[in-house]
């Protein structure tokens, strides 16, 4: 209980830091204030989730987090998913069937889009 109060102080001191934030901050994100709000307040699990099923796209979290605007959309179908049951099950099972066992996912096509892109080198 004691992490759930911290975890509460947290996040609404986060919630007021962000809406005092400046327009211009948080066009330099690429989100807006209501975006991120929403985002602050959301379960780490979503995040969790949404890295879990990237990585069976294969896909790194620095790969899926890059796109700050396709980032935000992927948590946010996430979060509104109402197949989190069958998604929990899925990222549990050991050796699972990948891809293509992952149909029931809102972001499924967004993982495939990123495996079409060609991957930036370093100059």
């Amino acid at each position: 209980m004691l992490d759930w109060l911290r975890r509460l102080a947290r996040q609404r001191r986060e919630t007021r830091e962000i809406a005092a934030l400046e327009p211009r901050v948080f066009a330099d994100m690429g989100v807006s204030r209501d975006q991120a709000l929403n985002l602050v307040q959301m379960p780490e699990a979503v995040t969790d989730r949404v890295k879990a099923m990237g990585h069976v796209f294969g896909h790194a979290p620095a790969e899926l987090t890059r796109k700050r605007a396709e980032w935000v959309q992927m948590v946010e179908a996430c979060a509104q998913c109402h197949n989190i049951p069958q998604c929990q099950r899925f990222l549990r099972q050991d050796g699972h069937p990948g891809p293509n066992g992952a149909g029931f996912c809102p972001n499924r096509e967004v993982f495939a889009g990123l495996a079409a892109r060609p991957v930036r080198q370093a100059a």
